[in-house]
Parts: C-alpha cells; sequence; structure tokens
C-alpha cells in the first residue's frame, strides 16, 4: 500500500492506482481531497501535514511530490522523525 502525501486533487493517486497499486491520499486542503476522493475512488484522507495521525505499519510507501514544502522548515525533521521508520 502507498501513501500518496499531499495529493492535492488526486493526479499522482489516479495514476498509482491505476497501475495497480492500492493507494490512499493524504491532503491537507478539503477541497482537493474531496477532488480527489471524486475523481480517482480512493480514499483520501484529509489532515495537517504537521499533525499527522497515520497507523503504523500501514504502508509499504510514501509518495510525496513537493509536498514537504509546505511543511515550515522549523517542523520538517519531527514531521519525518515522528512518522516515518527509514529501514
Amino acid at each position: 500500500m502507498i501513501l500518496d502525501f499531499g495529493c492535492g486533487p488526486g493526479r499522482d493517486l489516479k495514476t498509482l492506482a491505476g497501475l495497480g497499486h492500492t493507494a490512499i491520499g493524504l491532503e491537507g486542503a478539503a477541497a482537493f481531497a474531496a477532488m480527489a476522493r471524486a475523481d480517482t475512488g480512493c480514499e483520501v484522507w484529509q489532515q495537517d501535514s504537521t499533525r499527522l495521525d497515520l497507523p503504523g505499519e500501514r504502508f509499504n510507501g510514501i509518495f510525496a511530490n513537493a509536498s514537504l514544502f509546505h511543511v515550515p522548515s522549523q517542523e520538517l525533521a519531527a514531521c519525518v522523525a515522528d512518522n516515518c521508520t527509514l529501514h
């Protein structure tokens, strides 16, 4: 399962699903989250990227195309450290 972090209106989410991946979108903007759900048929969670509430050990990968630019630089290290386990 792949998390599309900051999926916006769903362009990349739709591509991931079209390639056969099980993908879930994560988006901070309510309007974009609604657009992504409607356009992709995928599950999309609306959450603030600096206050994530993600289930542990659910995703095999995270796709974040330019999404981390929206995380304030002083919060970036904590955001990544709190939500990623590197193997």
